[in-house]
């Protein structure tokens, strides 16, 4: 009986670990993403014409006043939008598309991306990971010009 409820403690502890170690890596593979498209995909014009779009901050200033109330995104963190991503897309699959956003896009490829995006994604997804993209985005740039 003693053995029962050590093997059952280990299996809780291990539970529990990998659980953390779980989160813990999304968190790190999260800011690894926004952290290489600023730093590798994102030249200097890009980015003065994203922030310097007002479009952009006005929907930024929405998400912010709306977090919490009735009418909030699916997910509301860069980690549920990257666990909603994983679970609609393979790993094959993001590399694939990261492979072919690092080597520049032509219209006709960007509509693919596009069109996949919306097929397996809903509109609140998409709406949601825009916004929080774009909020974490402002979140690294204003990091790295202090």
């Amino acid at each position: 009986m003693k053995k029962f409820f050590i093997v059952i403690l280990l299996l809780l502890s291990a539970g529990f670990l990998g659980n953390y170690a779980y989160n813990y890596f999304l968190s790190i593979a999260s800011d690894k993403v926004i952290e290489h498209i600023v730093s590798d995909l994102l030249d200097e014009e890009m980015l003065d014409q994203i922030l310097s779009d007002p479009n952009i901050n006005e929907i930024v200033a929405s998400f912010s006043e709306n977090v919490g109330s009735e009418h909030a995104l699916p997910f509301s963190t860069k980690e549920e939008g990257v666990k909603v991503v994983l679970s609609k897309f393979s790993i094959a699959e993001m590399t694939e598309i990261a492979t072919q956003v690092q080597g520049g896009l032509s219209s006709s490829e960007q509509q693919k991306i596009a069109s996949k995006l919306q097929e397996r994604l809903t509109d609140e997804e998409l709406e949601a990971l825009m916004i929080i993209g774009i909020a974490e985005f402002k979140k690294e740039i204003s990091t790295k010009t202090q």
